[in-house]
């Protein structure tokens, strides 16, 4: 799911639920993995912002969902674009 704002504003987003079989019971957590974040491009630098309560990488990880009382995890980048 990746909304759009205006020509420079772009909300990229992830909520995925648990959707395994009864095998990895063991592995799966016990809420939902979210991950959230937040593009926004001016004339010389993009800012990349993140914020989830999953540290894992990936469909295959975070499908299988965190566990309970997680931290919250906050990320940024930032780009720099040379135009020649």
């Amino acid at each position: 799911m990746t909304q759009r704002i205006g020509s420079r504003l772009l909300l990229p987003g992830k909520k995925l639920g648990d959707s395994a079989d009864g095998k990895l019971e063991k592995y799966i957590g016990e809420e939902d993995a979210i991950s959230l974040g937040l593009r926004i491009d001016t004339y010389g630098h993009k800012f990349l912002f993140l914020l989830s309560n999953s540290d894992d990488i990936g469909i295959r990880r975070t499908s299988l969902g965190v566990q309970k009382d997680t931290f919250w995890r906050f990320g940024f980048n930032i780009q720099r674009r040379f135009d020649w």
